[in-house]
């Protein structure tokens, strides 16, 4: 059987790209625990336990430390299209984190895949999964085994690439 591998990108380009990158790297821990439960959390900037989380997580927490909350963002987005929200966990889903790159003026789609790079792959098993890509061009993401940057974005086909507008000249 062939499975299929899709892969979303979501780029942080410009002067900023740097910045995703680094933050996503001061995430690295072997030590955070592979959590999928749904949890109340607050809103805004509302986070699960940082020793805990999913692949989402490290999008969520590294956008934050450049002042980006996709929780906001998504919860917006989602009521803006009439469809359900949820603040605790729409955020956390990668086809509604990918759905708001995609629709948002905030971010454009490009060609290639740079630091600060949000990838989406689907897993040959057909799980979603993210990550960021870091200044050495490797990919930091949750796979079960603590956040950690040990995979290229070329692993898989890539989907879509998307890249944050920096400073209205992204």
């Amino acid at each position: 059987m062939i499975s299929t591998i899709l892969i979303c990108i979501a780029t942080i380009g410009g002067p900023c790209s740097n910045s995703i990158a680094a933050a996503a790297e001061s995430l690295h821990s072997w030590f955070i625990i592979y959590d999928p439960v749904y949890r109340k959390i607050d809103y805004p900037n509302g986070d699960v336990d940082p020793k805990r989380g999913v692949c989402t997580d490290v999008i969520i927490r590294a956008l934050r430390k450049v002042n980006i909350d996709l929780q906001v963002e998504v919860y917006k987005h989602r009521k803006s299209k009439g469809l359900s929200t949820d603040r605790n966990i729409d955020h956390r889903r990668v086809p509604n984190m990918c759905a708001y790159f995609h629709d948002s003026n905030d971010w454009k789609e490009v060609d290639e895949a740079k630091p600060g790079d949000v990838i989406w792959w689907r897993t040959p098993r057909g799980a979603n999964h993210v990550g960021i890509v870091t200044n050495n061009g490797k990919v930091m993401h949750n796979y079960g085994f603590g956040q950690r940057a040990n995979v290229y974005p070329n692993a898989f086909p890539i989907h879509r690439i998307y890249r944050y507008k920096c400073n209205s000249n992204g």
